[in-house]
């Protein structure tokens, strides 16, 4: 695997919790 390919899965995954995290606090 690249480097790249690894920190454009990081970046993502990292993007998706904070997606997360973001529509959890809407709800409350």
């Amino acid at each position: 695997m690249a480097a790249t390919d690894q920190i454009r899965q990081m970046v993502n995954f990292i993007l998706q919790e904070a997606h997360e995290k973001a529509n959890e606090i809407r709800v409350k």
